[in-house]
């Protein structure tokens, strides 16, 4: 069985509708429509991207996806598109696990650090890939591993734009929507990889870091603001129950010790308790 973790940066819970209602994302309410929807899950604390996504990662106790697992079952894991370099230590120890280093394009940050106008755009925006070379990247490398994470960082430097223009996120024509609304594009190509090299025989995670405020920001979020701290959860494939809305409230953190369990077979276990066909 494959397992693929998909991160949308910055997606806040009302956006998926919201999005969905204006542009439509069919490919993400595919996953909603024959899988599980959690409406309750929430970030430990509204930081930086790097911290929600090793948080994400690792379980209550700090310790990386799967380490101990790895070891025993030689699962093979990749990450395709991954946060600052902050994170990237922690992945290293990770046995039989490849880095893809297909977000931030470094090379050309170098360049522009030579120049002052350039060392003033990148002290607010990072110089990434486009979003068709990294999904390229993974359409190649999920068939070749068990466990696949893909991080998509649309949504988040879209809201930020958001920020510097002083606008709402969903101001007409915002670039936060064009941005959810391209992550459901890409997670299209996913669906067809995995349709193809595991027909049922894949479970497919959509969880977002943070969500983001109103005007853009989420690192200076408290933790009573629920539009940046609820995210959605979608999870969708062999085992789980269709078209299921989940209640009970849950962390991010949680996550890991779900998919070590879609592994083990221990889900019952997990968070994904009731998003089982068993208990359907």
């Amino acid at each position: 069985m494959k397992v693929v973790l998909n991160l949308w940066d910055g997606t806040r819970f009302d956006a998926i509708f919201k999005v969905h209602r204006w542009v439509g994302l069919p490919n993400l309410f595919r996953l909603v429509q024959n899988g599980v929807l959690f409406t309750n899950v929430y970030t430990q604390e509204p930081a930086l991207t790097p911290q929600c996504v090793a948080r994400i990662m690792c379980n209550r106790q700090g310790k990386w996806i799967s380490r101990s697992l790895w070891e025993k079952m030689r699962l093979k894991s990749c990450f395709v598109g991954y946060p600052e370099d902050s994170v990237r230590g922690y992945l290293r120890k990770i046995p039989h696990c490849d880095l893809l280093d297909v977000l931030y394009n470094r090379t050309a940050e170098l360049r522009m650090e030579r120049s002052a106008k350039g060392r003033a755009f990148l002290s607010k925006h990072r110089i990434c890939y486009p979003d068709s070379f990294r999904m390229n990247v993974a359409r190649k490398k999920i068939p070749h591993y068990d466990f696949s994470f893909v991080y998509f960082p649309g949504p988040d430097t879209a809201a930020h734009e958001c920020r510097d223009m002083n606008k709402h996120i969903y101001h007409h024509g915002s670039p936060y929507i064009h941005a959810i609304k391209n992550c459901d594009r890409l997670l299209g190509g996913l669906l067809q990889t995995l349709d193809r090299s595991a027909p049922n025989d894949y479970v497919i995670i959509i969880v977002a870091d943070h969500g983001m405020s109103d005007g853009g920001r989420h690192s200076i979020g408290k933790w009573t603001d629920k539009e940046i701290m609820q995210v959605p959860l979608i999870v969708m494939g062999k085992g789980i129950r269709k078209g299921w809305y989940e209640q009970a409230t849950h962390h991010t953190y949680d996550i890991t010790s779900g998919i070590v369990g879609l592994f083990k077979g221990d889900a019952h276990r997990t968070l994904f308790k009731y998003a089982l066909q068993k208990y359907a």
